[in-house]
């Protein structure tokens, strides 16, 4: 089973739905997505007594509260709150990522504590810059912003900065659909990278190189050797407009800035090392 999956696993419902058809519960969930699951007020108010005290009115028989998160995110939230669910479903990136805003706006800290507690055993090994993966830097970045939790947003960060020092976070940082099209060194100017423009063609390598600043008789970049080379006009590659992820987008300005100035200092100090070690 995919992670994926398992965020509207039937068997995590199913199992969660039998504990609760064993007595009536006296208060029904009214989930963002129209989603009504009938719970256990009791239960909620020992996970977060602060939270639902105050929710919730006392003498009435029954109640509806509406609260935020999908069906899904709660009854994830529900197996780790009520003991009669067993064995009890083990965490992973996907359902830990709908399950921790429900924790940290509703007060569940001893459940806001186990989800911290796994990501920072898996998130270190496995933060990547492929916006599909469940562990998309970006995505858990996004995530530890909305919701103020420094000690996983230090944790992205550093890694932001790993991925920026090792050249990898362009595939991160740009949209999929969008991106610059990636052209094999032998078909840009070895010299100034430009995307077209008139230039020479070595007669030797088949290498182009641009004409600025380089007399017609010259050494190829490439091979090294002197040759007579034929003036050509060509068009290396076409960029096409360039778009930031949406995870970037969604950063707050405070956040973005220092991840910014983060990345370029870390970009340089692994330019600096390329440097040093030629």
């Amino acid at each position: 089973m995919s992670e994926q999956d398992s965020v509207t696993c039937p068997g995590v419902i199913s199992s969660l739905r039998d504990v609760l058809a064993k007595s009536p519960g006296d208060l029904t969930l009214q989930c963002s997505d129209g989603t009504e699951i009938k719970v256990h007020r009791q239960v909620l108010q020992i996970a977060s007594l602060e939270v639902f005290n105050a929710a919730l009115q006392s003498g009435q028989p029954h109640q509806t509260l509406e609260v935020d998160g999908t069906g899904a995110s709660w009854y994830h939230v529900l197996t780790r709150l009520y003991p009669g669910v067993y064995p009890r479903p083990e965490l992973n990136l996907n359902t830990t990522h709908c399950m921790l805003p429900v924790a940290h706006k509703y007060g569940l800290t001893s459940l806001q504590q186990e989800i911290l507690d796994y990501l920072h055993t898996q998130l270190p090994s496995r933060l990547s810059t492929n916006p599909s993966d469940d562990a998309f830097v970006l995505r858990w970045l996004a995530l530890a912003d909305d919701l103020q939790l420094d000690s996983l947003q230090g944790l992205c960060v550093g890694r932001v900065r790993s991925m920026a020092a090792g050249k990898k976070l362009g595939v991160a940082l740009l949209k999929q659909e969008g991106q610059v099209e990636q052209a094999d060194s032998t078909t840009k100017c070895s010299v100034c990278s430009r995307n077209g423009h008139i230039g020479y063609r070595c007669t030797c390598c088949n290498n182009l190189w641009c004409i600025g600043g380089y007399p017609r008789y010259t050494t190829c970049p490439n091979c090294g050797q002197q040759r007579d080379a034929s003036v050509v006009n060509v068009v290396y590659h076409q960029d096409t407009p360039v778009e930031l992820n949406a995870s970037v987008k969604a950063l707050s300005r405070p956040l973005l800035e220092a991840l910014l100035a983060s990345v370029v200092a870390a970009a340089a100090a692994g330019q600096y090392v390329d440097s040093k070690s030629r």
